[in-house]
């Protein structure tokens, strides 16, 4: 089981491309794969302080983590 963590705006760039082809490749050799897309999930990177006690928007992405067996992270830097 992977989780493969995918993060860009635009699906036709070529870190598009190489998400694409983790998947296909993953799928091929027989794996199972969880995709998180960050940006499908609306994900906001900035936790603010007053948010820290009610935080749970991240709960259901630990439990995703815990379930990987291994983890692929796709994103431009």
């Amino acid at each position: 089981r992977v989780l493969l963590l995918y993060c860009h705006p635009r699906p036709q760039s070529f870190v598009g491309a190489l998400y694409a082809d983790a998947v296909e490749t993953l799928l091929e050799a027989g794996h199972e794969v969880d995709v998180l897309d960050l940006y499908a999930d609306n994900f906001d990177p900035v936790l603010r302080a007053d948010e820290v006690d009610a935080f749970q928007y991240a709960a259901g992405h630990g439990a995703r983590l815990r379930a990987a067996e291994a983890l692929v992270a796709i994103y431009p830097t």
